[in-house]
């Protein structure tokens, strides 16, 4: 996505006309001349500003062999744990009261037992800093301030309770401060000079850049946010500002999430310098911003699946487990909450409506029963509370009005609206705006999207993240909260390339000295290190096919709730469809005769450890070039009856593949670990000759082969 990114930014330098004319990121890291981009980000959620610029900076050095240097001056994202607004004296005592409360019992349960120290300290009361954790292991930044609201001081509190000197020479700031105050999902909204939560962060990332006058500033919120207030302080600042509402599905991902992105650039930058800013009229780069911003969107080419990750994949069963835990105790029933206040709503909305009463979806009852589809995530589902099951039915039935059964449709609702809202997406694979507390349910999973996924419909590369300690929760909240990286990495790649001459104009900031070593010591182990042969061989010298295959079909998934990691206790066979599922998937299709499997079965995760005790590290397959005439189209691996067909077929392949087979056991032979393919990626291996081969290679040869008695008379 950033490769095209910066693919169509640099041909838009280039063409006549276009906002971005004239304006070459690769010019301008050639203007830099190896000057890093300090870059500071205040409450980005997830850092997405520097995952972006990381990205377009590898884009640039692969298309053009320019690198781009990003410099983290530093990061700021404030947690519940750290808020510390004025409080009456009122608050103040009750507040006191209770840490008095809490400190007194705490005293008493340790004494009594070591082990109410974690069930305490694992309360709500003790929040742990998860984001700061996230940004602390993911970006490791130089600084990381715990409180926006003290970065106008000259010194602030970082995440580790210490007291540092806040930097100012910055390249840009990358903003996105609490949105909180001016969601239309709050009933109590505040103004920005309301002293709330979004007031607060927003004053205190203006008295920073009132302090340090960064060249370039671009912010992130909701889009009822008091934008024309916002631009008009910036104005007092000494600032030129404007803004535009951007939406996620219109910049590479299938995602509807509207926000407003506002870009300041420092009007003072040239004079206090002593040069003066070359080119255009004064603020008609904000125009061309804003332009430019068209220019380089894309809509989403791929859909909502392409997002998501395999059924089978570790990360989905871990998750999946994750989020069917109780989260309060109790065991896996649903929390007991009050139907009532939402039963009459409903109930208006399918007369209305009219899609009757039944609950195709879900059939759950009041009691706390309830049974979805058999590949449903059923364990989540007994979780879930009746207003969202009975939504699901809802959902289900309004789509089955129209002749749409949404088993079978990638569909993503939000189970944490009410029925009278908007709860699903206007178009199948299109993602709804993901918050931080949504439910997402994919219908034809049956269950919720995961941590991963949510933040890979943020354009975050989950696979450069280390997300070992959050929970689905968690990262919910981060995805909830992120900024959009294609749609910050655009803001940000159009604002740096048309406030070149800002940019330019500003100080060169100072480079930090390299750390010294006063007692000229070096990280050394203490003991001496010895060189090891490292071996990549196969455990087993001797494989046998036959057993390999068995141990393969009885670790096979049977039904949807089975992954990776073990196998349900109890499967059946349906004798009509042929269908397997475990007994507690087995209610909905209801299926003609189930008979129990009997057969013994094996854990996915033995079999894995048999598979990779088998097979070497590295394999060579050898005499592909034999069957060089059978391959559709020059692919790599012949498929069935491309080149002939019938008997013949099958002839001309037991010929060729027999030639093949007998070259690769003879170098099987001088190098035990090579290996063939398996029988499976060869459609035509059915025939007598392929295993007979096979068993040479995997198993010991026969007495007569040396004489070649019975091996040439197979062959």
């Amino acid at each position: 996505m950033f490769s095209d990114m910066l693919e169509r930014a640099e041909s838009h330098a280039s063409l006549e006309g276009a906002a971005l004319e004239g304006n070459s990121l690769s010019d301008l890291a050639a203007q830099l001349d190896g000057r890093p981009l300090r870059i500071a980000t205040m409450c980005s959620g997830t850092e997405s500003p520097l995952l972006a610029l990381e990205l377009i900076s590898e884009a640039l050095f692969d298309q053009h062999g320019v690198k781009l240097n990003i410099e983290h001056a530093f990061s700021c994202e404030i947690e519940v744990h750290t808020h510390s607004y004025t409080l009456d004296t009122t608050r103040a005592f009750c507040v006191f009261l209770c840490f008095l409360c809490v400190f007194v019992c705490f005293e008493s349960l340790f004494a009594a037992n070591h082990a109410s120290v974690h069930c305490l300290t694992s309360s709500p009361l003790f929040v742990q800093p998860f984001k700061q954790a996230y940004i602390e292991r993911n970006f490791a930044p130089p600084l990381l301030f715990r409180d926006i609201r003290e970065l106008g001081a000259d010194k602030a509190t970082t995440a580790y309770g210490a007291l540092q000197p806040v930097p100012g020479e910055v390249d840009m700031l990358v903003a996105g401060t609490s949105c909180v105050d001016y969601s239309n999902l709050n009933t109590k909204q505040k103004g920005i000079d309301e002293k709330g939560e979004s007031g607060q962060t927003f004053w205190g990332m203006m008295r920073w850049v009132n302090k340090h006058r960064p060249p370039i500033v671009v912010q992130e919120n909701v889009c009822s946010a008091p934008w024309d207030a916002m631009v008009s302080y910036y104005a007092k600042a000494g600032y030129m500002a404007t803004y535009m509402r951007v939406d996620t599905k219109n910049h590479y991902i299938p995602h509807t999430r509207t926000r407003v992105y506002l870009i300041a650039l420092d009007a003072r930058a040239a004079a206090r310098d002593g040069g003066a800013a070359k080119g255009r009229a004064v603020g008609e780069e904000l125009s061309r911003w804003r332009a430019a911003i068209n220019e380089l969107s894309r809509p989403a080419s791929s859909s909502l699946e392409a997002f998501l990750l395999p059924t089978d994949d570790p990360r989905v069963h871990r998750g999946r487990e994750d989020l069917a835990r109780p989260k309060h105790g109790g065991g896996a029933k649903r929390a007991v909450t009050d139907w009532g206040r939402c039963e009459t709503r409903h109930q208006r909305a399918r007369a209305e409506e009219a899609i009757g009463l039944k609950r195709p979806l879900t059939a759950w009852e009041s009691q706390g029963h309830c049974t979805g589809p058999d590949f449903s995530w059923h364990d989540w589902l007994k979780g879930q509370v009746e207003r969202v099951l009975d939504l699901m039915d809802i959902n289900f039935l309004r789509l089955a009005k129209t002749g749409v059964d949404a088993n079978y449709k990638t569909l993503l609702w939000n189970l944490s609206q009410n029925v009278d809202r908007t709860t699903g997406a206007v178009k199948p694979g299109i993602c709804p705006c993901l918050t931080p507390n949504m439910v997402p349910y994919l219908t034809n999973r049956g269950g919720p999207l995961i941590g991963p996924e949510v933040l890979s419909l943020q354009g975050i590369p989950v696979s450069d993240l280390l997300l070992t300690r959050e929970s689905e929760d968690q990262m919910a909240d981060l995805a909830g909260n992120a900024m959009t990286s294609t749609i910050v990495g655009t803001c940000m790649l159009s604002a740096l390339l048309l406030s070149r001459d800002y940019l330019l104009a500003h100080r060169a900031p100072k480079s930090a000295p390299p750390p010294s070593n006063p007692h000229g010591r070096s990280l050394t182990p203490a003991g001496t290190l010895s060189p090891s042969p490292l071996c990549l061989n196969a455990k087993r010298k001797l494989v046998d096919l036959s057993s390999l295959v068995a141990d393969a079909v009885r670790s096979a998934r049977m039904c949807a709730s089975e992954g990776r990691e073990g196998t349900a206790p109890h499967v059946s066979r349906c004798a009509d469809c042929g269908a397997t599922v475990s007994d507690e998937c087995a209610a909905w299709p209801e299926h003609g005769k189930l008979s129990s499997i009997t057969e013994e079965r094996l854990d996915p995760r033995e079999f894995e450890r048999i598979l990779k005790e088998s097979l070497p590290m590295c394999m060579v397959v050898d005499g592909l070039g034999a069957i060089k005439e059978m391959r559709p189209d020059g692919a790599l691996l012949p498929m069935a009856g491309s080149a002939l067909k019938g008997e013949a077929g099958v002839k001309a392949a037991a010929n060729v593949g027999a030639k093949a087979g007998a070259k690769a056991a003879v170098k099987a032979a001088a190098k035990p670990e090579v290996l063939l393919l398996s029988p499976t990626q060869f459609p035509h291996m059915s025939h007598p000759i392929f295993p007979t081969y096979l068993r040479h290679v995997f198993a010991p040869p026969h007495p007569q082969a040396e004489c070649g008695g019975e091996r040439q008379e197979e062959g």
